[in-house]
């Protein structure tokens, strides 16, 4: 359902002059959109504010006249007079983990770029060229401050289709699955393994998180114990 709030303010303290203006549910004023309006109280009198969300991601709550006579243009990322817009997202542990995913992947001084960048692994072009959209992304697929980003396919770089949430216990279990194990001085993937001693490679999978090892994981039978 739209909701549209209509204002007729005239000549008072808080709006600094004559305007009337209409202001609506999923609405845009300069670089932020209008979520909700509320009322809040000051100690003297109501006063009306909205929930907005600013072009850089942050959401925040602005009073009404502050976006009607443009002292809130945006939550302070970006004036149009003060050139390009900043993503405004430079302190924010996604923001960390996104430069990150970079320095593993495009430089070459890394030390852990051998490891991903070395082997072809990238970032795809969405993300890469907008850091925001990787927030969008990870806001809106259950990111939280106690989860990494993990690939689902190790061999396979970063995208949306490539990555989910994952705590340290899942992609260390992860990491393990991904890399060659030897068996009888042979090296082999550890879903190959699986296939060849008939195994079901979650049953495997399963096991590493229950501390097993990657050979007795894979070489003993469904039902059997250590």
């Amino acid at each position: 359902m739209l909701l549209i709030v209509s204002m007729k303010l005239s000549n008072s303290l808080e709006t600094g002059g004559l305007y009337e203006m209409s202001l609506k549910v999923g609405g845009a004023v300069n670089f932020l959109t209008l979520i909700e309006p509320f009322k809040k109280h000051n100690g003297k009198r109501n006063r009306s504010f909205w929930k907005v969300k600013c072009v850089c991601g942050k959401v925040f709550d602005t009073r009404t006249d502050a976006l009607n006579n443009g002292k809130t243009e945006s939550c302070g990322c970006k004036h149009p007079k003060t050139g390009p817009i900043k993503h405004g997202l430079r302190y924010h542990r996604v923001y960390k983990i996104f430069t990150g995913m970079k320095q593993r992947c495009y430089n070459e001084n890394n030390h852990k770029y051998p490891q991903y960048g070395g082997r072809g692994i990238t970032i795809c072009d969405e993300w890469l060229n907008d850091v925001t959209r990787f927030y969008d992304w990870a806001i809106e697929h259950d990111y939280k401050d106690n989860l990494s980003i993990d690939r689902i396919n190790n061999d396979k770089g970063y995208s949306p289709e490539n990555c989910r949430w994952e705590n340290s216990l899942t992609q260390s279990r992860n990491r393990r699955i991904a890399r060659e194990v030897e068996i009888k001085g042979k090296n082999k993937c550890f879903s190959e393994w699986c296939e060849i001693y008939g195994i079901n490679r979650k049953t495997a999978a399963d096991r590493l998180g229950n501390g097993w090892s990657e050979i007795d994981a894979i070489t003993l039978p469904a039902g059997g114990k250590r």
